[in-house]
Formats: structure tokens, C-alpha cells, sequence
């Protein structure tokens, strides 16, 4: 379990305003376990581990369009093309 959240915490701490959120996020999840509220400990868990899963999904597909960019000069315009939200 311990390599899984590493691994984690490597793909989405890089990520800008990341760590700022996960902090408020872990005191949202004090705050009801110290409220004894399990529910809400629960949901708000759920909301921290989606959102950094959300995040590492987009970190990994950034990754992957640079190093194709990189690979094949040619994906630059796709890639320009995309992150405009232009057809391509």
C-alpha cells in the first residue's frame, strides 16, 4: 500500500496548486474524524484520493504528449492543435 501512495504522491505533487489542495483536503478529513462524523470522513477521503487520482491521470497523460511530441517533431501541431481544442 505504502508504494502505491508514493508512487502517487510523485505524480501529483509535481503538479501546480496540488499540494495546497491535498493540505486542505487532509485537514477536511481531520476535522470529521475529529468531529466523529464518519460519513463525512468518508466522503471527504473519497473526494482526496479521487482528486489526486484525477490529477496523476492528467500528469501522465501531459507526460505522454510530450515525450510523443519529442519522438515525432510532426505531433507538435496536433498537439498545439489539441491543447487549443481545435479538430484535428
Amino acid at each position: 500500500m505504502r508504494g502505491h501512495v508514493d508512487r502517487y504522491h510523485t505524480l501529483t505533487i509535481q503538479q501546480p496548486g496540488r499540494g495546497q489542495n491535498a493540505v486542505l483536503e487532509h485537514h477536511a478529513v481531520y476535522d470529521a474524524l475529529i468531529s466523529v462524523d464518519s460519513s463525512r470522513a468518508e466522503r471527504a477521503m473519497m473526494e482526496h484520493v479521487e482528486g489526486a487520482g484525477l490529477v496523476a491521470v492528467d500528469g501522465i497523460r501531459r507526460t505522454l504528449e510530450e515525450l510523443a511530441v519529442q519522438q515525432h517533431p510532426a505531433n507538435r501541431n496536433h498537439a498545439r492543435e489539441k491543447a487549443a481544442g481545435l479538430p484535428h
